[in-house]
């Protein structure tokens, strides 16, 4: 989560440039080697609309005033443009703050400072929601601020008050991927219309193990790629950046880490099963 988080951050930085801003993610595309099995033959991803792709917007001049350049008269690179913050707020863009509701006022005054990137919701949101993200929203110095939650359904919802239960990501799976596609966007429009931009999910790990269980689709690599891609596709379609989460062999860890440092299994069994799912997975 923190090395997308991350790099989203590090893009909606640079938009402090006085250019036209991209306005889709990138997916790139990954090959697996040869030598290790392959979730190609397995899946039927054909049957799920695949995730955006990233069309650079052209560079145009700011309606706000002069491009900054050089000394040349050229345009500043996205680096130089980074490297002219002041370090303070370059440190404070890579951050994602958690965060509960009262605390978004809180927040709204580091906004204006530059000295946070987004902020992560936590507790149980009320009706009063959409106007605080707004607020967080409008203060932000330097481009859009990222506003996350983890939103996966089942036991790891945050807006059930406010949205209505949504099941699990095991329930989801008994389903078709098209239904779960369905549900994860129709639940992204509405966290959108809140203000959110970020959905921390779906659960990628395979298998149910200690602090996952029924977050897993499936103890199948194959049923929890494809179900993974359906949810991460619907997410994006419904407005928000999906996150693979969490990191390959959690689903077969021997302890919650939630509570204690787990261990996973070792490389060669991770090979043929945990870590199928990510093999070709866009938002590496």
């Amino acid at each position: 989560m923190r090395k997308l988080a991350v790099v989203l951050i590090w893009v909606l930085m640079v938009s402090g440039c006085g250019s036209e801003q991209v306005e889709t993610f990138a997916a790139p595309t990954t090959t697996s080697q040869a030598s290790e099995p392959s979730l190609a033959s397995n899946t039927t991803q054909d049957s799920v609309p695949p995730l955006p792709t990233v069309t650079a917007a052209p560079t145009t001049a700011s309606t706000t005033g002069p491009p900054a350049t050089t000394t040349e008269g050229a345009p500043l690179t996205f680096a130089e443009c980074v490297a002219k913050l002041p370090l303070t707020i370059r440190t404070g863009q890579v951050l994602l703050v958690l965060v509960d509701q009262p605390g978004l006022t809180e927040m709204a005054a580091l906004a204006r400072e530059g000295l946070l990137g987004g902020v992560v919701l936590l507790g149980d949101p009320d009706a009063g929601l959409t106007e605080a993200l707004g607020g967080l929203q409008s203060q932000a110095l330097v481009g859009p601020l990222v506003i996350a939650v983890d939103e996966e359904g089942g036991v790891v919802q945050r807006l059930e008050n406010l949205l209505g239960f949504m099941v699990s990501a095991q329930q989801q799976a008994t389903g078709t991927p098209e239904e779960a596609r369905a549900l994860a966007q129709q639940r992204a429009e509405a966290l959108a219309a809140l203000g959110f931009t970020m959905n921390l999910a779906p659960v990628i790990d395979v298998g149910g193990g200690p602090g996952i269980g029924s977050r897993a689709f499936s103890d199948d690599p194959a049923v929890v790629a494809e179900y993974g891609l359906a949810v991460a596709s619907g997410i994006a379609a419904g407005g928000l950046v999906p996150v693979f989460k969490h990191f390959p062999g959690h689903g077969n860890a021997d302890a919650d880490s939630h509570q204690s440092l787990p261990v996973t299994p070792i490389l060669e069994e991770m090979r043929v099963k945990d870590l199928l799912p990510w093999q070709g997975m866009p938002y590496q």
